[in-house]
């Protein structure tokens, strides 16, 4: 069953290329508690792997989808064969295990464009790190999720109460009411109702393309006066300011 992606969401598909990809990334640094190591939550996310599609979030088990019979539009369907191992995966740091090491690695996993035959996630489980730590790195297609909506499936899988047990992973529902959320299941897109659809969806990228045309315009009038802006048509020529790649490089203190 196919249920229709919003004309902002299938933008991040349409807009995606090789040297561009389109999806967003955060790296999450843990100490274990005490009488634990790494392997121990290592084991804990391998258990909650070992789930039933009926138990999947729906966000988290959805692939994108454009066929004749979408007439060319971006759908999300259910991947009711989705395997796990594919999505989570574990990871080691060569030593000394620092941050280096670490942001050299998530460069690296950052890097590669998600499976569009998949559901657009994956989340990578890193150990190695010095002084017992691990860390996950987690991304995801921003088609599926922003930044926020990441961060707050993440949130939701945490708790501030070092005693609490039974957290769900982010690939977990939370609860039975999650499926009629507008990341449930919802309603199917059927033929007859595609034309409808197809004009709708249309109508909403142009009334959205159309919104940013005056303050694009103003921008670029007042970057061609020198009056201060967010955009230059004369930036410098620095180290920064040359075409992208597909490669990836970060940093952190």
């Amino acid at each position: 069953m196919l249920t229709p992606m919003s004309p902002l969401d299938s933008l991040f598909l349409i807009g995606e290329a090789p040297e561009r990809p389109l999806h967003v990334g955060g790296v999450q640094i843990f100490q274990p508690p005490e009488g634990a190591d790494a392997r121990d939550i290592r084991d804990l996310l391998d258990s909650a792997t070992e789930v039933d599609f009926d138990d999947l979030a729906p966000r988290m088990a959805k692939r994108p989808r454009r066929t004749l019979t979408t007439l060319g539009q971006w759908a999300w369907e259910p991947d009711t064969r989705i395997d796990l191992g594919h999505h989570f995966q574990k990871e080691a740091l060569p030593g000394p295990g620092g941050d280096r090491e670490l942001m050299q690695l998530c460069s690296r996993l950052h890097s590669t464009p998600l499976d569009r035959s998949r559901p657009l996630w994956e989340m990578h489980f890193i150990e190695g790190l010095s002084g017992g730590r691990f860390a996950i790195y987690t991304k995801m297609h921003h088609a599926l999720a922003d930044g926020v909506t990441a961060m707050k499936m993440m949130r939701h899988s945490m708790s501030e109460d070092a005693d609490e047990r039974g957290m769900r992973a982010p690939w977990q529902r939370r609860s039975p009411e999650e499926s009629a959320t507008p990341d449930g299941p919802g309603r199917g897109i059927r033929l007859v109702d595609l034309p409808g659809t197809a004009v709708r969806t249309g109508l909403n990228l142009l009334g959205e393309v159309a919104g940013t045309v005056p303050a694009f315009a103003d921008t670029v009038s007042r970057a061609v006066r020198d009056l201060g802006g967010a955009m230059s048509v004369s930036a410098p020529a620095t180290m920064l300011n040359v075409p992208i790649s597909q490669a990836r490089n970060f940093s952190a203190r």
